[in-house]
């Protein structure tokens, strides 16, 4: 459009100018201005297609073609293709970009596969895993809530044993929850408002509030009981009393109190659980925070 304006330009000047020569100096002017235009836009389209050789030329686009197939970008990769397919078919390059293409998208879908292979596998032996894990558990399954209750099976059933331990509780959502449970049975009350755990060298304490610790006698006999959602703390009392050569737990009231050894058995139960939990979807990253 330019070059159009230009040759205008010049016809009309060359018309002013040569008005007084006659009219052969005027066709004579045309035609030159004429040759002129003929001559720029074919310069035009010689230089446009130089610049598109330059930047749609079939070895630029090998090389584009080459570099996209390096960093696995089908997307730019099958561009390059419709591009050079529409511009140079059949031409070599066009072979080899469509043979590049052809490569790249065989080894998408094959890591595609594999992949769907491996979490195919994975989610077999997590879910044989996961059955292993709680065979050997108590449940118990809330028809309300849908929460399902695991316990070990050689933790206390009943709320009037002693014993300390750790269940869990799993929902619809599939992420399970983690607790521990200090249970006192005995003929008198404590009225318990402390726990001390002595762990072979290590003394952690937990003190909960009044109301927490439920309590209920039947026969002269009475229990108290307190159950918690693990936390960093609680966390670290199960693992310090599963490694621990001996431990120790005391729980205190006002006035009275009562130690107890915890058991082989209780420790291996609390190792089963926190194994179950984890197997069962659960995560010990938040107690390491």
């Amino acid at each position: 459009m330019n070059l159009y304006k230009t040759a205008i330009t010049i016809a009309i000047i060359s018309l002013l100018t040569g008005c007084g020569s006659g009219s052969a100096a005027i066709k004579e002017e045309l035609a030159s201005t004429k040759e002129t235009l003929t001559r720029l836009q074919s310069e035009n389209e010689s230089l446009k297609k130089e610049l598109d050789d330059l930047k749609y030329g079939p070895e630029t686009l090998l090389k584009e073609a080459n570099s996209y197939f390096a960093s696995g970008d089908i997307k730019k990769l099958k561009k390059i293709q419709e591009t050079i397919s529409k511009k140079y078919p059949g031409s070599g390059e066009e072979n080899k970009i469509k043979a590049l293409t052809e490569k790249l998208q065989k080894q998408i879908d094959d890591k595609a596969q594999k992949e769907k292979k491996e979490a195919e596998k994975q989610a077999a032996e997590e879910k044989k895993r996961q059955a292993v894990a709680t065979a050997e558990m108590r449940k118990r399954t809330d028809d309300v809530t849908g929460y399902t209750v695991f316990e070990d099976k050689t933790s206390p059933e009943y709320i009037n044993e002693n014993g300390f331990y750790a269940f869990f509780a799993q929902g619809n959502d599939g992420v399970p929850i983690l607790y521990a449970r200090f249970q006192y049975t005995g003929d008198s009350w404590l009225f318990i408002n402390n726990y001390t755990i002595k762990a072979d060298d290590k003394i952690y304490e937990i003190s909960p509030k009044y109301s927490d610790v439920h309590r209920d006698n039947d026969g002269g006999e009475v229990w108290e009981y307190y159950s918690t959602a693990v936390n960093k703390d609680v966390y670290e009392i199960i693992n310090a009393v599963i490694k621990s050569n001996k431990t120790i737990i005391r729980s205190q009231g006002n006035e009275r109190k009562q130690d107890r050894t915890v058991t082989a058995k209780e420790k291996a139960a609390l190792q089963h659980v926190l194994d179950a939990y984890r197997a069962m979807g659960g995560t010990d990253s938040q107690f390491k925070l």
